[in-house]
């Protein structure tokens, strides 16, 4: 089936989504070859973010999915033609019935033909593209100066560099687990330090480091990690973070029942779930990592601009 299929440069295919009583247009997406096997496998669409990186369900955030009927290919084997029943009332991010919301006027300007049927700020939590253009420069400076202690020796002088060049994977993923814990302990008031705000900085940032050492340490790019849109899309999900999810795990991790990608996406979505529970904004994390970095006389100036 696969073989009929021609994804672009990026392994990516666009998908024109209807609904399948009205035939209305509702949006247009992409899927890669994993999002089409979700949307097979689960009969939900799932499509592939270009801005996030990340493999998304449509309606995982609001509860409105998108049921599968039937799924086209057109005569040239690059788009897809996705039929479903939408779910709930809107398949726009903006609140709106369809993506298609405006119409060009005779006067030449665009105009809202369709009612708002919900607030997206309210549903998701977003971001802005600012923000989250930020958040992603941030990230990658930090993971830089990781795989840079990687690939140099500065063992005698950075605790990081010895656990990267000579990386022991379970104990990494083990250090996580026991951190994430540590922040549950954080949202619940049964681990304290200073004040909630500042222990979740601090809990939170620990997490992101065992996991991007994680990363490093296994060899993978930033472009496959994408640690920035993990973390957004658990702050802008409705994910808890609470003792017995940090409690499964930890189970997962010491019984290796997750993939290395696996075990650091899963946990930087909850860093994130657990950001938007305390209130705390997600360049704060990384801005605090950076500044500790900066302070690090043997990273050289250019890896952290």
């Amino acid at each position: 089936m696969l073989n009929e299929l021609h994804f672009d440069r990026d392994g990516l295919i666009p998908v024109v989504v209807q609904e399948h009583q009205t035939r209305e247009v509702l949006l247009l997406a992409y899927m890669n070859a994993e999002a089409l096997q979700r949307t097979r496998e689960t009969g939900l669409a799932h499509f592939w973010s270009r801005s996030r990186g990340c493999l998304w369900q449509k309606g995982e955030t609001s509860g409105h999915v998108q049921e599968v009927v039937a799924l086209h290919i057109n005569c040239e084997g690059n788009s897809l033609l996705l039929e479903v029943n939408q779910r709930g009332d809107a398949a726009c991010h903006d609140g709106y019935r369809s993506c298609y919301y405006r119409r060009l006027s005779g006067a030449g300007e665009w105009e809202i033909i369709a009612p708002r049927l919900f607030d997206p700020a309210l549903v998701y939590h977003t971001a802005s593209d600012a923000d989250t253009g930020a958040l992603a420069q941030a990230f990658q400076r930090i993971y830089r100066a990781y795989c840079y202690l990687r690939d140099h020796d500065l063992e005698e002088v950075s605790g990081t560099s010895r656990r990267l060049r000579n990386p022991d994977m379970r104990w990494l993923r083990q250090r996580a687990g026991e951190e994430l814990k540590e922040l549950a302990g954080v949202l619940s008031g049964t681990h304290a330090h200073t004040n909630p705000t500042d222990d979740l900085l601090l809990e939170g940032r620990q997490v992101c480091y065992w996991l991007l050492l994680l990363a490093a340490a296994a060899g993978l790019p930033y472009e496959t990690v994408v640690p920035h849109a993990h973390l957004l899309s658990g702050f802008e999900s409705d994910d808890m973070l609470e003792a017995a999810i940090a409690d499964e795990f930890v189970r997962q991790v010491r019984q290796g029942e997750q993939e290395v990608l696996q075990t650091i996406s899963h946990g930087l979505r909850l860093v994130g779930a657990a950001c938007r529970q305390q209130g705390v904004a997600l360049l704060a994390l990384a801005d605090a990592e950076l500044h500790d970095l900066r302070q690090k006389r043997y990273l050289k100036r250019n890896l952290l601009p």
